[in-house]
């Protein structure tokens, strides 16, 4: 019998990776070279314990830093395909981190992902978009599998931004007021992060060819979500008689692990709650129930022994997410 071969791909949002002497969104917030020497190394450890085949970023500012990370750790293949911006006044300022992807194969068809102008008019989306942080769209020709299309991605966040001009001829008490903007800024979060998963799963279902497709990255929220329904439409009970192929999978529903009946480790905390804000969704190609699976099976881990639901904010050495991966018998 054919020994089995192993293909592992996996995600990790660093958590605001900006070199030094740069800051990160404003001039107070960056590292000592103290803790990028603790950054780089945790990074460095945890790819060498993961051993990834290909592994996404998001959080990345200093693209040329993670990329010499990676080729140290056996990913000679990395690519990036947007520019991290500098504030005008304050060059050493950085903001809009990007995402980014490394490879133990060649990274092919690369291309930012770009929106389909017929999608954003039904939305009556009448103002230029832009994503929050551009997807990477390319293709990877991995080994007893074929030509792989993946896409990364860093959805939009559930940071609530309120324009306070908004509501100032709101007649109400302070606290109502802002009860009211606050309630807007989420609706406002919501709506991007549902065209940004419409404009993603539209792509996926037109442009692939029948083609395997992976979708991984930071979703920033659960997949239940109204917001991500896009991803989870075969789930949602309020649409009726939906073939189970359609949309994608969370690769953890197929894992040998779930299964045997585990549950799904929390990816994120806040406020000492558990959250899955990270996933690897997968075209059913990777589905062991489907004639055309092209895997024998599918083993799902978490990499979180650096979060703790005791620790009060955040610690830049580290990060805010554990890193998660699956590993593809072939």
């Amino acid at each position: 019998m054919p020994e089995q071969k192993s293909i592992k791909i996996a995600t990790l949002n660093l958590l605001n990776f900006a070199a030094p002497p740069y800051r990160f969104y404003s001039e107070f917030e960056g590292y000592t070279y103290s803790q990028w020497q603790s950054k780089t190394l945790f990074i460095s450890e945890l790819l060498a314990h993961m051993s990834p085949t290909i592994v996404a970023f998001q959080e990345v500012f200093s693209v040329k830093e993670l990329e010499e990370i990676c080729k140290e750790q056996g990913l000679p293949y990395f690519s990036a395909v947007s520019a991290v911006k500098h504030e005008a006044l304050k060059p050493d300022v950085l903001y809009s981190p990007v995402v980014a992807i490394a490879s133990k194969y060649p990274i092919e068809s690369l291309n930012c992902l770009l929106p389909n102008k017929d999608l954003l008019d039904y939305f009556g989306h009448q103002t230029p978009f832009g994503f929050n942080r551009t997807p990477i769209k390319c293709k990877i020709n991995l080994p007893d599998v074929g030509f792989v299309s993946f896409y990364v991605v860093h959805l939009k966040s559930q940071r609530l931004i309120t324009d306070g001009n908004l509501f100032e001829q709101i007649n109400a008490e302070p606290k109502l007021r802002h009860y009211y903007e606050q309630s807007f800024a989420l609706l406002r979060n919501s709506q991007d992060r549902s065209l940004e998963a419409s404009i993603i799963m539209h792509d996926v279902m037109t442009n692939n060819q029948n083609m395997p497709v992976v979708v991984l990255g930071d979703f920033n929220h659960n997949l239940e979500h109204a917001s991500l329904l896009p991803f989870n439409i075969a789930n949602d009970h309020s649409f009726k008689d939906v073939p189970s192929e359609s949309g994608l999978i969370d690769s953890f529903k197929i894992s040998q692990q779930a299964m045997e009946g585990k549950q799904k480790p929390a990816t994120h905390f806040y406020r000492g709650k558990g959250n899955v804000l990270d996933y690897i969704l997968l075209s059913q190609h990777f589905d062991p129930v489907h004639d055309n699976c092209v895997i024998n099976e599918l083993n799902y881990a978490t990499f979180d022994g650096h979060l703790t639901t005791q620790r009060d904010g955040e610690d830049i050495r580290y990060s805010d997410h554990a890193a998660i991966m699956i590993d593809l018998s072939v």
